[in-house]
């Protein structure tokens, strides 16, 4: 697709003044987010041996409405917490994640340790004291505002090698869709961080757009919908904005 008709729709990021990066000096900003009280005060203990400012939020959505506020320069999100969120809360979160430092962690029951498992920029074995305290005063403290999603129901012709073959293609449509990206049902099975193309029906100019699946639910999963959240990645000029004219996105 040729670049001068195309661009790419991502959230806004906003790096803070003064910020870029901290010194070691500097408390990071850390946003902590766990819905369970009894987990919360655990959590907690854990992290008050460490030199960090701590903000704590309920939900997802939660952690949306903060990060658009202030800036911070990483996130602790209970395992837990992600699992139980609707798929919308989770497709919300692999948004929101990808742009920090993230610690996915759980308490273990039996001995009340915190166990960390890295995420998003945070990759490795990366310990807690070593993520609190080495990874994230050198991230730029930054706020990040998300595209909202509409429930917004496209007819789509689905394509992995973006040939759209009458042999390979999968007819199917959107749940959701948003400026940055949108959910598209489907029964195959894909690989997330691969590529995907696919065609909207509805939109006057049915060039491919071709997009980065972020997070996959497969087929088969207990009372959810199979399919991709994709993040745009090449996508016309005039699609892009017959989307926000027209769809009211």
């Amino acid at each position: 697709m040729d670049g001068s008709s195309c661009f790419r729709l991502l959230p806004e990021i906003h790096p803070a003044n003064g910020v870029s990066p901290m010194n070691m000096e500097s408390k990071a900003r850390i946003v902590l987010v766990v819905s369970d009280q009894a987990l919360l005060s655990k959590y907690l203990t854990h992290l008050s041996a460490h030199p960090v400012e701590i903000k704590t939020v309920g939900s997802i959505k939660a952690l949306e409405m903060v990060l658009s506020k202030e800036p911070f320069n990483g996130i602790i999100i209970d395992l837990k917490t992600k699992l139980n969120a609707s798929r919308d809360q989770k497709e919300l979160a692999y948004e929101l994640l990808e742009h920090y430092p993230v610690l996915q962690s759980r308490i273990i029951p039996e001995t009340g340790k915190l166990q960390a498992l890295p995420f998003g920029k945070a990759q490795g074995d990366v310990t807690l004291e070593a993520f609190l305290t080495s990874l994230c005063p050198c991230f730029d403290a930054r706020t990040v505002r998300t595209n909202p999603r509409k429930p917004i129901f496209f007819n789509v012709l689905l394509s992995k090698d973006g040939a759209f073959t009458a042999e390979q293609v999968e007819r199917t449509f959107t749940l959701n869709v948003s400026r940055g990206g949108c959910f598209i049902a489907s029964t195959q099975a894909w690989i997330t961080g691969t590529n995907a193309a696919f065609i909207l029906k509805e939109l006057s100019i049915r060039t491919p757009i071709v997009a980065d699946i972020r997070w996959c639910v497969p087929w088969g999963k207990k009372m959810a919908v199979p399919g991709i959240g994709v993040k745009f990645e090449d996508i016309d000029t005039r699609q892009a904005q017959e989307l926000i004219e027209k769809f009211g996105l």
